[in-house]
């Protein structure tokens, strides 16, 4: 491949809003293992904090492709684009295969069903697999590579916020068509049936419309702007008096991305640089979490706090603080030499 792919430059409200995110993950997880009662449905709540990624990566990925950065074309992109989510992925993949040999005592055999949770989650399969898709908590991985192949097409049918507005209401229909279908032919769903990308769907076209709008200038396309929030509130309207237009994980979404927008637009200063700094390494902190949740929970319970709050408080400080410092720990030793040579060797 030819070409020169250069680092994207950070924006600042959107490393915030994803370390906004991935606190309240890692407060949903930890809230899992150590149940609270006062708080608690809050703390789960944290689990749409996903949902806000998915938002923030179509508008990440819209911006990245106008940047005209991939002189390569639509190869070159993809390359560079997968080659950015692999050290982690695997890494995370190899700590979850090892943390299951230690769980069940010996290496797992031939038919052992980690197995094929590996080979769908390292090869981005799992977007299409509802039985494994959320092996290791990287759903989301799967969802988004399936975003990105087609993104350089919807960015060429979608180079207007009209129709990126148009795009975000025929995305709900989607998303409420294709649950409605499903459910209609009999398959069965099972738990992680709503992390497909058909059902997060309109969280990307929202992404999409919010980055034309601040491309094109709030002020020049405030109609669009206007048509796109009376339909988001009309859905939600309609979602508590007689269909789930809007499923609550989009509801959600949302409202997460709108609360983030707005707050991290309006807000400046050095309050929120921790979250900035979280956010910069929210994706390896999304992956390893879950590898070391297991061993973070059986130190806290070693320590017989004797309080609920405590035993919860003290998991979430040690899990965030572990993933932190091992996602700086990869993203120095392994992140960087490989996007290094990649770049050098291969232009991606």
């Amino acid at each position: 491949m030819q070409g020169d792919v250069k680092a994207p430059r950070k924006i600042a409200w959107i490393s915030k809003a994803k370390g906004f995110g991935i606190l309240g993950v890692l407060a949903t997880h930890t809230a899992q293992v150590f149940p609270v009662s006062r708080g608690g449905g809050v703390l789960l709540a944290g689990m749409y904090c996903v949902q806000l990624f998915f938002v923030l990566s179509a508008y990440l990925a819209f911006k990245s492709l106008d940047s005209n950065r991939y002189g390569g074309g639509y190869f070159q992109y993809i390359a560079h684009k997968l080659v950015r989510l692999i050290p982690v992925l695997y890494t995370a993949g190899l700590g979850a295969l090892l943390w299951h040999c230690v769980r069940i005592g010996k290496i797992p055999g031939l038919h052992d069903t980690i197995w094929q949770a590996l080979f769908f989650s390292l090869s981005f399969l799992n977007g299409f697999s509802y039985r494994f898709i959320n092996f290791n908590a990287n759903w989301y991985v799967g969802d988004l590579v399936i975003f990105l192949a087609i993104a350089p097409m919807l960015r060429r049918l979608l180079g207007t916020a009209r129709r990126a507005v148009a795009f975000f209401i025929v995305s709900v229909l989607v998303c409420w068509l294709s649950t409605w279908l499903f459910y209609a032919l009999g398959f069965p769903p099972g738990e992680f049936f709503y992390y497909w990308l058909p059902r997060q769907l309109p969280l990307l076209a929202l992404g999409i419309a919010f980055y034309t709008f601040e491309r094109d200038g709030f002020r020049q396309e405030r109609k669009a702007c206007f048509v796109c929030l009376c339909f988001i509130s009309f859905g939600f309207l309609l979602s508590k008096c007689y269909m789930d237009i809007l499923e609550i994980h989009v509801q959600y979404g949302i409202l997460l991305f709108l609360f983030c927008y707005t707050l991290f637009n309006t807000v400046s200063g050095k309050c929120f640089r921790c979250l900035e700094i979280l956010g910069d390494n929210s994706y390896a902190i999304y992956l390893y979490h879950v590898c070391l949740l297991p061993a973070v929970a059986n130190i806290v319970r070693s320590l017989r706090l004797r309080n609920a709050y405590f035993d919860f408080l003290c998991c979430y400080a040690i899990l965030l603080l572990f993933s932190f410092l091992l996602a700086r720990l990869v993203n120095r030793m392994l992140e960087r030499p490989f996007f290094a040579y990649m770049r050098v060797r291969f232009g991606v």
